[in-house]
């Protein structure tokens, strides 16, 4: 033992991976842990070194509502990860409509996109030995995804919250903070409400849910917001939380810009433009332009 260790623990960690040995009587739980130890190891990874979010697409369109109140919601195709570090994949395009005609939707929605799985590919497992047909067993777990429209947002969905626009349900604890969206700015630092916890090295989690109470497998995907003067219902991607491998600020996050601030950066694009056309245009030597006389 090294003498220099002054003190010392050994604990076990939750990651288990199999090992097998020659002439081993294998087991289901044996070939289960191949998978398992590599689903918990991306998972930790994942959301280890993005957090949650969308990772891509995911674009929400609202519609028009219809003489009955129907909102018609689509949603492009994309990825995003829960808080769990499980990927969400949505292959194709989806659309949502709210057919209740008699529930007022109130003017602040939110689109969720949550994890779902489903066992399925049931098997027979064959023994000569016994009379009895034995039970089917699924041989496969494939994973889904559910899109839901809520006027409430639940405890630690994955999101990001604007200054302009609180939610309705609790904070989520991990992601929680206004978001300072200006012309100039990169919402995506140290100061940020959505990213602060990931720049400080945080493990992004949430504790308080042994009632069962989180939604930690979904993620928002946008706000609704219906205008009061057209009655027209617009979607604000300010509201999710935007995640790649560089962080950046979303794309879909249209930023109010102060029209100051625009004629400021025209004038002074005009005036660049000028200082370049003068320097790229050719200067005429006056003796020689006398002789040509």
């Amino acid at each position: 033992m090294n003498d220099t260790i002054v003190g010392c623990v050994n604990p076990s960690s939750t990651l288990m991976r199999p090992k097998f040995g020659p002439g081993m009587l294998l087991q289901a739980d044996d070939l289960d842990a191949l998978s398992t130890y590599t689903r918990d190891l991306n998972r930790l990874l994942f959301r280890s070194f993005f957090g949650c979010g969308v990772v891509c697409g995911l674009v929400v369109e609202p519609g028009n509502e219809d003489k009955c109140g129907k909102l018609a919601v689509s949603i492009g195709s994309g990825l995003a990860l829960d808080c769990n570090g499980d990927p969400i994949y949505v292959p194709r395009n989806q659309v949502v409509t709210l057919d209740d005609c008699k529930k007022d939707l109130g003017d602040d929605l939110w689109v969720l996109l949550c994890a779902t799985s489903k066992c399925c590919a049931p098997r027979t497992s064959s023994c000569g030995c016994d009379d009895d047909v034995p039970a089917a067993t699924p041989t496969r777990v494939r994973d889904g995804f559910e899109i839901r429209v809520v006027s409430e947002l639940p405890k630690c969905a994955c999101h990001c919250v604007t200054t302009d626009s609180q939610p309705a349900g609790e904070k989520a604890s991990a992601n929680a903070g206004a978001m300072s969206m200006t012309d100039d700015s990169c919402p995506c630092g140290p100061t940020d409400g959505c990213y602060e916890s990931h720049y400080k090295g945080e493990c992004d989690c949430c504790d308080d849910c042994t009632d069962g109470s989180c939604d930690c497998s979904c993620v928002v995907l946008a706000e609704l917001t219906r205008s009061t003067d057209s009655g027209e219902w617009t979607a604000n991607h300010c509201a999710r939380r935007f995640i790649r491998p560089i962080f950046m600020r979303d794309y879909q996050c249209k930023a109010a810009v102060d029209p100051k601030t625009l004629l400021k950066k025209e004038a002074n694009l005009q005036a660049l433009v000028v200082e370049v056309e003068k320097d790229l245009k050719p200067r005429t030597n006056p003796k020689r332009a006398r002789k040509q006389r």
